[in-house]
């Protein structure tokens, strides 16, 4: 089975909905959420990760309960990256950081990687260097999510500043499939005005060098371009309670469809859909509770009449 090596901080979280309810400590982040969805799907997860240990025991016991792989977690006396995921809606959000891990390094991912392997980069703020990501391209396919380079998890934003822009942009590059929300797009590239302001920011996400481009749109369902062509998918209906981990979720399944049928858009965005639509639809952060299997996901594909 091929690996996906997941990088990026987990966290120790404290959750601020809308009404003012308050949950902590959560395990949060891209990485805890993707791994453990991917694990939960029948992927190959491996966790590679900076933390402290501060960490509760419970958290990586959510790990090992579904299988991910911790062989890339050090732990150090640095401390782990700790924070305040404020909801003003539930669709709009901010971070505030308390405390952040050490940075991740391409050299943090354990040695005996396999020659086909998919490395799925997902910061929550800049924790893994863009110049990073060129060291792993040459081991295998590179995902990047780019909510921490700038978007919705990030402490600072571009805002379309060039400069602040360069590192970034060289990374796109070096990416096989380039992730991110209109929100985080936003944020790094200021306010697009138009009918199709996501069009505009997977422009300018493909001229950097992104081969494959894949925006989601919180309601209105997911974009997917290569430049050449475009489709939209609508997004799946559901009684919605918690969108904490819908986009890293969304991003799991996307990334488990899109290596079993690469170039077939519908499978793989919709795949990512319906992952997310059985996680928002309970709360708690990262829990093996909230995550489908495979087998759930395809029997809700079926029922939506997409060929599986």
């Amino acid at each position: 089975m091929r690996s996906i090596y997941v990088l990026g901080h987990i966290l120790i979280e404290s959750i601020v909905f809308p009404d003012g309810q308050v949950l902590e400590p959560v395990l949060g982040s891209p990485a805890a959420y993707s791994s453990v969805a991917l694990a939960c799907l029948g992927s190959r997860a491996v966790l590679c990760t900076q933390a402290g240990p501060d960490v509760p025991e419970s958290f990586w016991e959510t790990f090992r309960e579904v299988g991910v792989d911790l062989a890339g977690v050090e732990v150090s006396d640095a401390g782990s990256t700790r924070n305040r995921l404020i909801y003003q809606t539930l669709e709009k959000k901010r971070v505030e950081y308390l405390h952040k891990a050490q940075a991740i390094r391409a050299r943090d991912v354990p040695t005996s990687v396999e020659s086909d392997a998919v490395f799925y980069v997902c910061p929550m703020d800049h924790e893994i260097d863009p110049r990073e990501v060129a060291s792993l391209a040459s081991g295998g396919r590179v995902v990047v999510d780019l909510g921490g380079y700038g978007g919705a998890t990030s402490a600072t934003h571009p805002g379309g500043e060039i400069g602040a822009l360069e590192r970034t942009h060289a990374m796109l590059a070096h990416c096989s499939l380039v992730k991110a929300s209109v929100e985080d797009c936003t944020y790094i590239y200021g306010r697009v005005d138009g009918e199709s302001p996501e069009l505009a920011y997977a422009e300018r996400l493909l001229a950097a060098g992104s081969r494959l481009v894949v925006l989601t749109l919180g309601e209105r369902g997911a974009l997917v371009t290569d430049g050449r062509s475009s489709a939209r998918f609508a997004p799946f209906r559901c009684d919605v309670r918690d969108t904490t981990g819908a986009g890293d979720t969304f991003a799991a399944g996307m990334l488990h469809g899109w290596l079993e049928k690469p170039s077939e858009w519908e499978y793989f965005i919709q795949f990512g859909q319906a992952t997310a639509s059985y996680v928002v639809q309970r709360s708690g952060g990262v829990s093996a509770e909230r995550m489908p299997s495979r087998e759930l996901v395809l029997e809700r594909l079926r029922k939506e009449g997409i060929d599986v």
